[in-house]
């Protein structure tokens, strides 16, 4: 049986009422802050690793050559990404869904920039 002494529940009733105080504290510093965007003030998802590679390569519309663990080579332009497959659409017009797992390697084939004065040299 437990202790009944004067008062005892109102101490009850504020060590729970601390420990959810507490609670709610550790839960909110706990969260990872957001980075905001800075013209509208609102939090937004920041890419990274692989995705910002091909955050990058589908804004740009540049090819992306994609390499299979299978060894097949795909190049053409990023159309489409989700958390799990990327689809690559040829210079044929065809659309291929890829699972990023079966991808071994992949790159953008950003174009060389050529400098005034370099390159072919015409006689």
């Amino acid at each position: 049986m437990l202790n009944a002494t004067p008062g005892s529940d109102s101490v009850r009733q504020d060590q729970q009422r601390e420990g959810r105080r507490m609670a709610g504290t550790l839960h909110a510093s706990a969260s990872r802050p957001q980075r905001t965007d800075s013209t509208a003030g609102k939090t937004r998802h920041v890419p990274k690793g692989h995705d910002r590679i091909l955050d990058t390569a589908q804004r740009s519309g540049n090819a992306l050559t994609v390499i299979l663990s299978s060894g097949e080579q795909i190049i053409g332009k990023l159309v489409g990404r989700d958390k799990f497959t990327v689809t690559v659409q040829t210079d044929y017009g065809r659309r291929q869904t890829i699972f990023k797992h079966a991808i071994d390697i992949f790159y953008e084939d950003v174009p060389a920039k050529v400098e005034a004065g370099e390159g072919v040299e015409t006689n």
